[in-house]
């Protein structure tokens, strides 16, 4: 029976549980079998009609609990072989890890179960009964072949004594007589060793796979009389052999000048034709002529007799062992010996290397679980902190006693805290849209000098506010314009610098760029759409530097990592949700760059990344983006606006922010009334569209406006912010799109865009 036909036994009486946990096993192993038991007493039943591969048991159970039913499974001999694992919300309590283990259990699944794990589970407990049911049948095997050579042993000795009665008669019988028994007697000794080795390297204490093949590796030179010997894994994709193991004795007479570790079938000699010819090579005389003997370097270790055999698992090479050098020729003892030792140590070793894999799994999902644990923690605190201030001062507003700078501070505390949630949002958008893969590059030519001069401007009085000074260093007061994505590039530096205030607690932060060669081996590409564009020549490498707290050196991979900070948990000294860096890499890695860092504890940090250097020298500077503002050309008065939009609040802002543009205001609370109203004011100017309405949706509503009024300009506007949005906005008939939360700035430009004197 295959492990994607396990029956698999379920108990817990609770009928949702039994339901949902036997969804779950068909949805990660469709072909498996699961018989559900509500108590102790029906799943022992079922258990001996059905033997099944592995036992789910709840803990907390009425009449018998958990442990109660594994003990009984354990010790009733038809099923303690049948591995039990206990589902269970009490995993990391001390005692219940006690108790389980007490009565028998061996391993948990912890609740709400996660797929993968229960998957590998069933598989790593499947293969557990598998290798308990080997190791049963191969020692009862066993037990029958001893019985057999006994019997077998007591009928010679009864023939022998029937032979001594005749060799009074005969001399010549009774000497040959005596020739049998020996060798009779030494086959059953060399069985008997055999046996005594396989039961010392199953009884070898070890979570090494190398140390057991070094154990075997010696038992194999003992039980074959032999002087030395080797073990190599083969790979047969790769015709490839892996030096595993040599006996100790080898190195010490090998005097070959650059001995290998890896070699390929092709190149070996003799030893390489156990996996040639697919099964085992003698040789009794090696220094003699022989077709499979083949050249051997100078120097390698002196062979008279050898013996090499391939290790077989499930129809595959898998290895190579061989020994050498034994006084008396080998024979087909000797192989059948051999292979039955090697066959044997496999299997052990694989359920080691199992092991560890199930170790390590545990120790991934834990590790992933403490993960998961502290961004929860770390978002939940993100969240509601500005949700606090949000809140909290909309509170305090409503007190009619406020003074006028009472109410300012408030109002710019709601607008601080608002904006730090909405930073939140844009991280967790942005870092979505790289793993989903959907964020794109934009190449525009991009003055270097003007962003970072920008930059400057933006974040000084920030600095100041701290205390810090905050410089900017540019190559030159010329322009230098380069062609990549200017919207990244931003943002790249913004988060950067941004991380630096927020860990520098005095001192200051200098930012800039260097031109240099691409001498250093570094390979720049940068993909636009399906194109790698290479940069033969040079690039740009900024840094960002601070007098900050510096960064620990077992912290500096994790820095990158998503929701990974260097103070994580309850102690955090630090806001943030731990995206900028990780969304920082992902987008120096798209502009076809690298980013490192270099950080000293309480000295700063210096973080550097490169990109690719396209310099535009001749360039119409209005194509070039700018940072540039004009806020003194006149703006229309007269405007008819539709605001069409189902959310109060949202109405009442959006009305609040237009109403120094226009002569008339009307609001649609869905999309059937924002057409309704357009059939019957065709003087409407603006339209401000929400997306998501009752009755239709903006997209709709836009349409059936443009059957009839090509003219009104439409502006969608939407809490949506995913990929291709845009888009979809202009190619339904809307002039423009934007994002909540709406800022008048925005409305402000694109009312001075469409409507301007």
């Amino acid at each position: 029976m295959g492990a994607e036909k396990m029956k698999i036994l379920i108990v817990d009486d609770n009928k949702d549980n039994l339901i949902i946990l036997k969804a779950m096993i068909k949805d990660v192993l469709p072909n498996a079998i699961v018989i559900t038991a509500e108590n102790g007493s029906t799943a022992l039943d079922l258990a001996l009609t059905h033997n099944p591969c592995v036992i789910l048991l709840d803990i907390i159970m009425p009449e018998m609990d958990g442990f109660n039913v594994c003990k009984n499974f354990k010790a009733d001999s038809r099923l303690r072989e049948i591995p039990v694992v206990f589902v269970t919300a009490l995993k990391y309590d001390r005692n219940i890890r006690v108790q389980a283990l007490e009565s028998g259990a061996e391993a948990f699944i912890s609740k709400p179960i996660d797929p993968v794990e229960l998957k590998a589970q069933l598989l790593a407990m499947y293969k557990i009964k598998t290798a308990n049911l080997n190791k049963i049948n191969e020692k009862e095997r066993l037990e029958v072949l001893v019985e057999e050579k006994t019997c077998e042993l007591k009928r010679m000795q009864l023939a022998t004594l029937n032979l001594l009665e005749d060799l009074r008669k005969e001399n010549d019988a009774r000497k040959e007589s005596e020739k049998l028994l020996i060798e009779q007697k030494k086959e059953i000794e060399f069985n008997n060793e055999r046996l005594e080795c396989i039961l010392r390297i199953s009884q070898m204490q070890t979570n090494s796979t190398q140390k057991l093949l070094d154990f075997a590796l010696e038992e194999a030179i003992n039980l074959t009389k032999s002087k030395i010997g080797y073990i190599y894994f083969y790979n047969e994709n790769l015709r490839q052999f892996v030096l595993n193991t040599w006996s100790k004795g080898v190195m010490d007479e090998c005097t070959v000048r650059e001995p290998q570790i890896i070699y390929n079938l092709d190149n070996t000699g003799c030893w390489g034709e156990a996996v040639r010819q697919r099964m085992p090579i003698i040789m009794n005389d090696f220094e003699a002529e022989h077709p499979l003997k083949r050249g051997i370097p100078e120097g390698h270790v002196k062979l008279k007799k050898f013996l090499t055999i391939p290790v077989i698992n499930m129809n595959e090479i898998v290895a190579v062992a061989g020994v050498a050098n034994k006084n008396d020729d080998y024979n087909d003892t000797d192989v059948r010996q051999l292979t039955l030792l090697m066959d044997n140590v496999w299997k052990i070793s694989e359920r080691i290397s199992m092991m560890k894999i199930l170790k390590e799994a545990k120790e991934q999902a834990e590790e992933s679980d403490r993960l998961k644990s502290a961004f929860l923690a770390n978002m939940s605190h993100e969240i509601r902190t500005p949700m606090n201030g949000i809140i909290g001062f909309a509170e305090l507003l409503k007190n009619p006693n406020l003074s006028g700078n009472e109410m300012m501070d408030y109002i710019l505390t709601i607008e601080k805290s608002g904006e730090r949630m909405l930073n939140i949002i844009n991280d967790i958008i942005s870092i979505s849209k790289v793993e989903a893969k959907v964020e794109k590059i934009k190449l525009v030519n991009t003055n270097i000098n003007e962003q970072l001069s920008y930059l400057l401007k933006l974040f000084k009085p920030e600095g100041e506010r701290k205390g810090l000074e905050i410089k900017c260093n540019c190559l030159s007061k010329n322009s230098l314009i380069v062609n990549t994505d200017r919207e990244k590039l931003y943002a790249i530096l913004a988060n950067l610098i941004k991380n630096s205030i927020k860990f520098t607690l005095k001192g200051q932060i200098e930012f800039g760029y260097s031109i240099k060669t691409t001498n250093d081996g570094l390979n720049h590409t940068v993909e636009n759409q399906n194109d790698k564009q290479s940069v033969p020549d040079s690039f740009l490498e900024f840094y960002v530097k601070d007098t900050g707290i510096g960064i620990d050196k077992e912290h500096m991979n994790l820095i990158f990592e998503r929701f990974r900070q260097v103070s994580e948990g309850q102690t955090r000294n630090f806001e943030g949700a731990g995206l900028g860096l990780a969304i920082t890499k992902a987008y120096v890695e798209m502009l076809g760059g690298k980013i490192w860092v270099e950080s000293e504890p309480k000295k700063g940090t210096i973080f550097y990344f490169s990109l690719p250097f396209r310099n535009i020298d001749e360039i119409n500077t209005n194509k070039i983006n700018s940072f540039s503002n004009n806020t003194h050309i006149m703006y229309s008065k007269n405007l008819k606006i539709l605001i069409a939009e189902d959310d109060v609040a949202s109405q009442f802002l959006i009305s609040k922010i237009t109403e120094k543009h226009s002569k008339e205001t009307l609001i649609a609370k869905n999309g059937i009334e924002a057409v309704d109203f357009c059939v019957k004011n065709p003087d409407i100017d603006l339209i401000l569209m929400d997306i998501q309405m009752p009755e239709i949706n903006g997209y709709e509503a836009t349409q059936k406006i443009r059957m009839f009024n090509n003219d009104v300009i439409i502006i969608a506007q939407t809490a949506y912010a995913l990929p291709g949005d845009k888009e979809k906005a202009i190619g339904v008939g809307c002039n423009e799109h934007i994002s909540k939360p709406i800022k008048s700035e925005i409305i402000d430009s694109l009312i001075l865009k469409y409507f301007k004197k």
